[in-house]
């Protein structure tokens, strides 16, 4: 596969996995404004990580995000015993560890488009697959923490005032694992269509080439390697 199929790779993980990491430590996933008539410049923003809360005179007041006996509700048989169902607390934990699992993965998928271009032809025609499975794995964490955010706060009225709705941060998310979809289809193609090309290195022969003359230049081009 030629290297520009990779350098274009790389521009679009590099994006995504850029995305990803500003929207995981941003405060605004969701916001809760009051109205004017209730009260005047109030608003709540959530993150994965942690909450604040604006006051009317530019006070700030933050914390952690969720936090066990205030967020998290349950009874005490729900709690009892290793067959505990899953509390709000542990829904969104879970999305914010799959959004850092997938920088992980993101930044693993960059190193491997280095690796890749860095280790010859051998490694440009198969490098695409390990590299589309990165690039997968980085957009299902994304959705995963999407699915996630949407879910607990249209289900979770006690944490997330009625009339919340996701912003930028969400967003930008959204956005990344668009992106992550859209280069594993792209790259996925490019390699199948690679592989149904009978050059080794990608490039369509020229016209009255014999078969036995290529055949023995791509030899010798292995041998080489």
């Amino acid at each position: 596969m030629r290297v520009t199929v990779y350098a274009g790779s790389f521009v679009f993980t590099l994006f995504s996995t850029c995305l990803n990491l500003i929207s995981l430590n941003r405060l605004d996933w969701i916001v809760y404004k009051a109205p004017p008539a209730v009260s005047p410049a109030i608003r709540t923003l959530w993150g994965l990580f942690e909450t604040c809360d604006f006051g009317p005179n530019g006070q700030v007041e933050c914390r952690d995000f969720p936090r066990e006996g205030l967020d998290c509700r349950g009874s005490d048989a729900e709690r009892a015993g290793w067959h505990k169902p899953f509390s709000f607390c542990d829904h969104w934990r879970t999305a914010g560890y799959a959004a850092q699992l997938a920088a992980v993965f993101g930044c693993a998928a960059l190193i491997s488009h280095i690796i890749i271009v860095s280790r010859g032809r051998h490694f440009r025609n198969h490098g695409w697959k390990v590299l589309s499975g990165f690039i997968l794995a980085n957009a299902t964490c994304l959705i995963i923490t999407t699915a996630y955010v949407v879910r607990l706060m249209h289900t979770h009225p006690h944490v997330f005032t009625h009339g919340s709705r996701v912003i930028t941060a969400f967003i930008l998310a959204q956005v990344a694992w668009g992106t992550d979809v859209l280069l594993f289809g792209s790259l996925v193609s490019a390699g199948i269509i690679h592989a149904r090309n009978g050059s080794p290195d990608g490039y369509r022969e020229i016209p009255g080439t014999s078969k036995s003359r290529r055949s023995r230049r791509w030899s010798n081009d292995t041998a080489d390697n």
